[in-house]
Order: C-alpha cells, then sequence, then structure tokens
C-alpha cells in the first residue's frame, strides 16, 4: 500500500509552470505548430529567441514533428551549454552561474524554488534539467483538481490510492496512525506532483535513478526515509514554493540496501 500526502494543500490559485506563463501542448508537436512557436516557448523557458530560433532552423519539418517540447529544449541546451555544467565556480552566485552556463535570462526560478544547501548539492546541469522538465510537463488536471478540493487531514482516494492532505505546517505523522494496521516497514518518499502521480498510475521507474542524484548513490536505487519528519525536512530543502508529496511504502528490509541510508535495490 502507498499513501501520498500533499504538503501544500491549499494552493495560491492555479497550479502552474516553472515561469507562470507557459500555455502550450508538451506533447508531441503537430502539423500546426511552427518552428517560430516552438522558439516562442524556449524564450518563456529563459532562452535566446535568437540562438534557439538559429539552432532550430537546420531541423527538418518532418524530424521535428516527432519529438516533444521537452526533446527540443534538452537538445538545445546540450548543443549551447558551457563545459562547465559539472561543477559551480564560488566566484559566481548560483544565479548568475546558472545564466552564465546556459545563456539564461533570469536563473530566477530555480535557484528561489530550493536551498542553497540542495542547489549546490547537485550539478548546474541538473537542475537545468530539472527546470526543463517541471516547465513542458504537469500532473494532470484530474489529480490537481482532486488534491485541491480533498479536505485537510481525511482520507481520499485517488486509482484506488489512499490519500491524506496535510498542511505544510504540520510536521506531525499522528493522522497516519489510521493507516497503521500495525504495519512496522514505512518508509517515505518526497517527490514533486508529477511524479507522484506517475508512480500512482504506472508505479516506479527502473530508469530514473541516476547517480549521485535524487534518488541515486553507487547505484540506480530509489531514496526513502524511514522517519516521517525526515521526508518533510526534504521536502522544505528542495520545493520550498513548489506542491510536493510525500509517498508511503511498506517495504520488507530484505529488498532494501544500506543501514545508515535506505533505498530500494533497482538492480534486480
Amino acid at each position: 500500500m502507498s499513501i501520498a500526502l500533499n504538503l501544500d494543500s491549499f494552493f495560491t490559485g492555479t497550479t502552474e509552470t516553472v515561469t507562470n506563463n507557459f500555455n502550450f501542448d508538451t506533447g508531441s508537436i503537430t502539423e500546426e505548430d511552427t518552428t517560430e512557436k516552438i522558439t516562442e516557448q524556449a524564450q518563456k523557458f529563459g532562452f535566446s529567441h535568437k540562438k534557439f530560433l538559429n539552432c532550430m532552423s537546420s531541423i527538418s519539418k518532418e524530424f521535428l514533428l516527432t519529438q516533444t517540447l521537452e526533446y527540443w529544449l534538452l537538445t538545445y541546451m546540450s548543443e549551447t551549454a558551457t563545459d562547465s555544467t559539472d561543477s559551480w565556480n564560488e566566484d559566481y552566485s548560483p544565479d548568475a552561474w546558472l545564466i552564465e552556463c546556459f545563456s539564461l535570462k533570469t536563473a530566477n526560478f530555480i535557484v528561489t524554488r530550493v536551498s542553497e544547501e540542495y542547489l549546490k548539492a547537485q550539478t548546474p546541469k541538473y537542475w537545468i534539467d530539472w527546470a526543463i522538465y517541471q516547465f513542458t510537463n504537469q500532473a494532470s488536471k484530474e489529480f490537481i483538481s482532486f488534491i485541491e478540493n480533498a479536505s485537510e487531514n481525511k482520507v481520499h482516494v485517488f486509482k484506488n490510492i489512499p490519500i491524506i492532505v496535510k498542511s505544510i505546517g504540520d510536521t506531525s505523522d499522528k493522522d497516519l496512525n489510521q493507516f497503521n494496521n500495525n504495519k512496522s516497514t514505512w518508509y517515505y518518499h518526497t517527490t514533486d506532483l508529477i511524479s507522484a502521480e506517475s508512480i500512482f498510475t504506472d508505479g516506479i521507474s527502473l530508469v530514473a535513478g541516476q547517480k549521485k542524484q535524487d534518488f541515486g548513490g553507487r547505484t540506480s536505487s530509489f531514496y526513502l526515509n524511514d522517519e516521517f519528519k525526515w521526508a518533510i525536512d526534504f521536502r522544505l530543502q528542495k520545493f520550498i514554493s513548489s506542491p510536493s508529496a510525500i509517498i508511503i511504502y511498506d517495504i520488507p528490509e530484505t529488498l532494501l540496501k544500506e543501514k545508515e541510508y535506505k533505498h530500494l535495490d533497482l538492480n534486480n
């Protein structure tokens, strides 16, 4: 059984993508979409309109139609980024270094959403990949509506998954006792709403783990906290101003690796 707890139970306004002005079909590009329209979305993200348009101009319309907006943003980033995207420069502030690495107009939409400590724990490339993903993906309207309309501290069900909504200021786990049923092997995974819905509908992606990244470690893995308060602490570091969820798993110890830092072994 897995249970999700949304820590931002009452959203301020409509949940939006990272730039707050993104309104575009993020699936496969259609024939009605032009290179210029895609470039406009890249500009909204923060890339140079002129540079992005120049990069896209060499791509045939036939190939353009086979890929998503996310793919083209990542492609442009990989082709134009500096060679220093795997480390921070102490002579620059984090936002200034992100702007330098990726020729962004601003990096505030990245640095204001996570703590500086957590920001520095990951590479600049990690954060630009993360920002592009957030920009071009979002939880379904069905899931967002479900969370927005759920009463706080009451059990609700989404796709056969029991969910309880909690306020960000409530760090206790007393409301979880109604799920307990004498279960003792509970582990907590903090994530965003997009990933939470994906886990509910599609399960854990075995290719999601990256070494030394969110769920990485030395092997492909899926990090878990064995205490609710630490899962909340991680949420407060990474998701400062973004809706998020904690998914609770009841997992046998035999499937977990390492004693100090529990993570789910995905090797087999």
